[in-house]
């Protein structure tokens, strides 16, 4: 059965709310030092990749509404193969600058939809 192109917006959006809320009140120190948060966050980036590949090969003309959908899928794989090379400092500057647009453009689609 093939599944709704918005139930990979659904799971995008809410995997990036909880990054966020993980993250709401802390700083970049807290997350370095604190496994059990990275960890976390590290749990919630791959859904959101995962679900924007499965969104680009249902429908490639929604996925590509979403800002740097690529540069997406390549952090997930990033996180799920290549783990030594995962940067603290990289996935902290991708929750603060990027999640707030990503949000913005799947509730819009949403909301579209």
């Amino acid at each position: 059965m093939r599944r709704d192109p918005r139930s990979f917006l659904w799971d995008i959006q809410q995997s990036a709310h909880a990054s966020q809320g993980f993250i709401a009140d802390k700083t970049f120190e807290d997350y370095e030092q604190n496994r059990i948060l990275r960890s976390a966050v590290e749990r919630e980036l791959p859904i959101i990749g995962e679900a924007t590949n499965r969104l680009r090969h249902l429908d490639e003309h929604l996925a590509s509404q979403i800002t740097n959908h690529q540069r997406i899928i390549s952090l997930r794989n990033i996180i799920a193969h290549r783990y030594d090379d995962v940067r603290n400092d990289l996935i902290w500057a991708t929750i603060k600058n990027n999640l707030p647009t990503l949000l913005i453009e799947v509730t819009d689609l949403l909301e579209q939809r």
